[in-house]
């Protein structure tokens, strides 16, 4: 079967977002960028983009600073979301409406307070020397388990936090030299089967002592620039 595509209308989005995801009957979930008029981080609207319903307020005086990827995430159960540097997942069903969340207790402790509000600012002000903070959004499977990647500026280094569903920690792994290419973790999706989709480049690799002993293939393409997809089944 041959798919082809052609162009057939555009419309203006109605407000400033940076990421999108879509739901049941043709809806759409933003997320919205802060502004004076609508201070709300999430909008639904109809496949016409009229808006539909806004959730989420900004705490006062948001700025934010620190922007991640994958806003939604997707799994069985339907979406979660994560606006970086907060503290906490929001979880969504298809039809867009919030069904609950989960609190982020990170070991060392959040970052600064005022990092929340403006990270920028409160980084120039020398008051992120301490705690942890996501690199990039988390990774949630339906059965509850929780991946994320994050920095911790008390010990100086990343880490691959994997957490069970009951939120205790599962498994904690340090990026650092002479790692295995089968024990890097950085999560970026999950699928429908509950496997992470993970990513290699070549800077990542080169600190795997392992390395080499990847098929010529994959080696030439890292070699190349280009990033490998690695599927993690999670037991």
């Amino acid at each position: 079967m041959t798919i082809r595509g052609g162009f057939i209308d555009s419309k203006e989005i109605p407000f400033e977002s940076k990421g999108f995801t879509l739901l049941k009957d043709g809806k759409i979930l933003f997320k919205l960028e802060p502004s004076k008029e609508t201070n709300y981080q999430l909008c639904v609207t109809d496949s016409m983009l009229t808006p539909l319903n806004y959730m989420l307020h900004y705490p006062d005086g948001y700025v934010g600073g620190w922007v991640t990827n994958n806003a939604f995430q997707k799994n069985k159960n339907g979406i979660s979301y994560y606006c970086s540097p907060a503290d906490t997942i929001y979880r969504l069903d298809y039809d867009g409406n919030l069904t609950g969340k989960r609190l982020l207790k990170f070991e060392n402790g959040p970052i600064h307070e005022s990092a929340r509000i403006n990270f920028i600012a409160a980084e120039e002000k020398g008051l992120i020397t301490g705690g942890m903070h996501l690199l990039d959004n988390p990774v949630e499977l339906s059965d509850g388990t929780c991946l994320m990647e994050v920095t911790d500026y008390t010990n100086e280094g990343t880490y691959t936090i994997t957490l069970n569903p009951a939120d205790g920690i599962r498994k904690v792994l340090k990026f650092a030299d002479n790692m295995s290419v089968y024990d890097v973790i950085i999560p970026y999706k999950s699928d429908q089967e509950n496997q992470v989709i993970s990513y290699l480049d070549q800077m990542i690799a080169g600190k795997c002592y392992d390395f080499k002993i990847l098929p010529d293939s994959l080696v030439k393409a890292l070699d190349e620039g280009n990033r490998l997809l690695v599927i993690h089944e999670m037991k």
